[in-house]
């Protein structure tokens, strides 16, 4: 085909999504519809998570105070507000899978709406929808449908982020300076690594400041009224201290690497990343020499928040600092909101890279919708497959656990989702065998085994100590997956105690033992694959 022929095609697809981009409604309804309708048959079909039933089982006590009382065994180390907002959530609207995930999927959505506000003023709306669209494209796209308070710390710290916005420009000053405080008031409120949220304002007010040669009394004051649910939470913090020497996540100097190796530059995304580059590389080449004149976005946006963006991203290592300094846990989770400058910054960096042009940053809008129906689709997929293994778990130790019997399940997850699930007959014989001390030494982390320890006076699972079990010397089934698994100790503990183990059953990587005190049975650790009948 000629290039005369192919121009009109090339124009008349350029002026359709120059039509698009500039029809902002539209983008936002595609993006509405393909993440509530994702997101909400993701929330109704995930396995409630070991984490997920912390939340439920808390929420769903009977007074508030009993929620504070169970938060000050320290067991769960999540502020109360967040729990407030789960007990309102399951009061209106019940304990199914999506109502159970409804908070958190609004939050994330209000994040994704922050961020196109955020953005769009400072460019134009195709941009502002490339910014919401981006947190997809890292792991934030796995908190999105979780019961915990990360997708309601996003959505705080990032409402926050724009109250400081419109606080700085005098807009709705008063109002703007109660979000502010609220809103990363309410952060705090829901997990206390949100106080990492409050840098990156810090940082950028601070830049203000020392530009205007004067401070702003109102910013400061509400930027440290923030932090006053400390000082309320403060008995829960000192309660949940004291996990923190075992905890099974120590902060280590690698933390920060890891942060941004895997929660930023995901292996999914690495396609999109590819062609992203090139997009951006082919919008370079196509400048003309007038377009070489310095971007005026450059001068629209305030110095001062262009540094609250980028300081975003150094939340993972000012929060592995403080917790090698004082609190001696960290998970790459807790320092989240980096998406959130993440997503700012590259939008800002698209909007200059190809001069505003409003047809290539529509494609790549509608590139980036794409991977997130993608995603969806292949986390769909994967939920209903683990729902599935999960029901056969238990008709396998139906068929294969005869008898009355304990059922002893070696790992903690395994034992409070199977229970969550089970038949009630089948409940009263999944067992735990707990014991601090034990789990410490063979697995080197304990919190796990005394966060159980508490949350069966909550959830009424059949927790039970592991040394008073031996001492009775009640036969049991033990039920064990990818053996030998790290935080699995039950198996090993048995050997050492001279009680048999028998193989019953082995299916894929389900294994069945039958022990009892002074058998003479197989040991665990030469059992052969090929001799189960069930491989």
């Amino acid at each position: 085909m000629s290039k005369i022929s192919q121009d009109p095609i090339r124009c008349r697809v350029v002026s359709q999504l120059d039509n698009l981009a500039s029809r902002p409604g539209l983008l936002l309804l595609l993006f509405a519809g393909t993440y509530f309708i994702g997101f909400s048959l993701i929330a109704s079909k995930s396995v409630v998570s070991n984490d997920e039933l912390f939340t439920l089982y808390i929420a769903r006590l009977p007074h508030f105070s009993d929620v504070w009382a169970a938060l000050a065994t320290g067991a769960e180390q999540t502020p109360p507000f967040f729990y407030a907002i789960s007990r309102a959530d399951l009061y209106l609207f019940g304990t199914s899978g999506l109502a159970l995930r409804l908070p958190e999927l609004l939050a994330f959505a209000l994040m994704c709406a922050c961020l196109f506000h955020i953005v769009t003023r400072r460019t134009s709306a195709v941009y502002g929808f490339l910014a919401l669209l981006f947190p997809f494209m890292t792991t934030a796209f796995n908190f999105v449908a979780e019961a915990r308070a990360y997708a309601l710390v996003l959505a705080f710290s990032t409402f926050g982020l724009l109250c400081w916005i419109w606080a700085c420009e005098g807009r709705n000053r008063v109002l703007a300076l109660a979000g502010l405080a609220t809103s990363l008031g309410a952060a705090i409120s829901c997990h206390y690594y949100a106080v990492l949220s409050l840098f990156p304002l810090v940082v950028g007010e601070a830049v203000r400041s020392f530009r205007r040669k004067r401070f702003d009394v109102g910013v400061w004051v509400a930027l440290g009224w923030s932090l006053s649910p400390l000082v309320l939470f403060l008995p829960l913090i000192q309660s949940a201290r004291k996990f923190a020497p075992h905890f099974w996540s120590k902060p280590r100097w690698s933390s920060m690497a890891y942060f941004y190796d895997h929660f930023l530059l995901t292996s999914s995304a690495v396609p999109l990343l590819v062609i992203f580059l090139f997009v951006v590389a082919y919008g370079a080449l196509r400048r003309s020499h007038a377009d070489l004149i310095e971007s005026p976005l450059r001068n629209r946006i305030p110095s001062y928040e262009v540094v609250a963006a980028v300081s975003f991203l150094l939340i993972p290592v000012v929060g592995v600092v403080l917790a090698k300094a004082a609190i001696g846990a960290f998970s790459d989770r807790y320092a989240l909101p980096s998406v959130i400058g993440l997503s700012i910054i590259v939008a800002w960096g698209l909007y200059i890279a190809l001069d505003g042009r409003l047809a290539i940053a529509c494609g790549l809008a509608l590139l980036f919708c794409g991977f997130l129906a993608i995603k969806e689709v292949q986390t769909l997929r994967r939920v209903v497959k683990t729902r599935s293994d999960q029901a056969s778990t238990l008709a396998f130790l139906e068929e294969y656990a005869n008898g009355n019997a304990p059922i002893v399940i070696s790992g903690s997850t395994q034992y409070t989702e199977l229970t969550y699930v089970a038949p009630q007959e089948m409940k009263r014989r999944l067992t735990y065998l707990v014991d601090p001390e034990m789990g410490l030494a063979y697995t080197g982390t304990n919190d796990i085994e005394q966060g159980l320890v508490e949350m069966k006076l909550w959830a009424g699972l059949n927790v039970q100590p592991y040394r008073a079990y031996i001492s009775s010397g009640q036969k049991c089934y033990v039920y064990v997956v990818n053996y030998p698994a790290k935080y699995e100790w039950i198996v090993r503990a048995l050997q050492s105690a001279d009680w048999g183990l028998t193989l019953v059953r082995w299916q894929g990587n389900r294994i069945l033992f039958l022990a009892a005190p002074g058998a003479s049975a197989r040991s665990a650790d030469t059992v052969n694959p090929a001799l189960a009948n069930g491989r």
